[in-house]
């Protein structure tokens, strides 16, 4: 059943986070384009996996720019790509996140910054959401400071709790490392790390 396109009429599931990861053809949010979104649901207290979402996203939908050594790095060929309109993705992307207690990401104000425009160009009001967003590139920061890693890239923090790497730069895969380095942290920091509204 598709949720309000109003966050604010929306009933939290305060037990319920929400990972993601977007793919991006360059930098620059409101330049460059979203080519693909995963999400990972999951259950807040018992740390295990509800249900995935992943969707590639056409080049299409905007008309926004698309930076060539983007794209190299993810490996994609515009001209060969199959992706499915933003009008398509972006509902589906609202259900699994809108309702989530907390919504994550490892640096989740750049991917933010790209969906949130692309949500309320769809006529979504996103005013709660940002209130519930959460970043695992911060929880791994103090890691730096103590001098047990040299920067908290996601990369980087995966390395250190022994998380592949494999299929970096897929937003499914990316999401399901940045939920892996989350239950990482939380087990390393231990109770200061609860799950709370």
């Amino acid at each position: 059943m598709p949720l309000p396109k109003d966050s604010r009429k929306i009933e939290v599931q305060w037990d319920k986070l929400a990972f993601f990861d977007i793919e991006t053809a360059g930098l620059v949010a409101g330049r460059h384009q979203m080519f693909q979104i995963g999400v990972v649901v999951a259950h807040a207290k018992l740390g295990a996996v509800r249900r995935q979402f992943v969707r590639r996203m056409n080049f299409e939908y905007t008309g926004g720019v698309v930076d060539p050594e983007a794209l190299k790095l993810n490996g994609i060929d515009p001209k060969t790509w199959d992706g499915y309109p933003a009008r398509q993705v972006l509902p589906q992307v609202w259900n699994f996140l809108a309702d989530a207690g907390q919504i994550w990401g490892h640096g989740v104000q750049f991917d933010w910054g790209f969906l949130e425009p692309a949500l309320r160009a769809a006529g979504y009001k996103t005013d709660m959401l940002g209130l519930r967003l959460r970043d695992t590139r911060t929880l791994a920061e103090p890691l730096v400071w103590a001098g047990k890693i040299a920067n908290p890239r996601l990369p980087t923090v995966c390395d250190f709790f022994g998380v592949s790497n494999d299929g970096a730069h897929d937003a499914l895969v990316d999401a399901e490392r940045t939920f892996e380095i989350y239950r990482k942290l939380r087990r390393y920091y231990g109770p200061r790390l609860r799950a709370r509204r």
